[in-house]
């Protein structure tokens, strides 16, 4: 039995996730402009630096993984999941663990990504 709407519940909170975090990154960003001198001096905020590494990296390839997981389940074709433009590579083995817990086949999303079957 496959766990949809749980796996989407997930992707919520994702998305949910990189946009508090922006949200906070934001709040750096705004203290330059409450200063005296109009905030023109530039000023370097490492927890600024970090989070949005944190929300580029983790938080999108932990986002993009648990998509592509939702769209082979619902038996979307994979063309329709991704631009064919998209030119950095998928972590299949994380897919593959997310197909999994979330009640689907591991084995067909290599065939569902090159194209070869529809999704079950």
């Amino acid at each position: 039995m496959s766990r949809n709407r749980h796996l989407k519940i997930k992707i919520i909170n994702l998305a949910d996730e990189a946009r508090t975090i922006r949200h906070e990154e934001n709040k750096l960003h705004s203290f330059d402009k409450k200063l005296k001198d109009g905030g023109k001096q530039k000023r370097h905020y490492p927890e600024r630096v970090v989070l949005a590494d944190h929300r580029r990296g983790v938080v999108r390839d932990a986002a993009r993984c648990n998509l592509l997981a939702y769209a082979f389940l619902r038996g979307m074709p994979y063309e329709r999941a991704e631009s064919p433009n998209t030119t950095k590579e998928i972590d299949w083995a994380r897919v593959k663990r997310i197909v999994k817990t979330f009640g689907g086949d591991p084995d067909a999303v290599q065939d569902w990504w090159v194209g070869r079957k529809e999704a079950a």
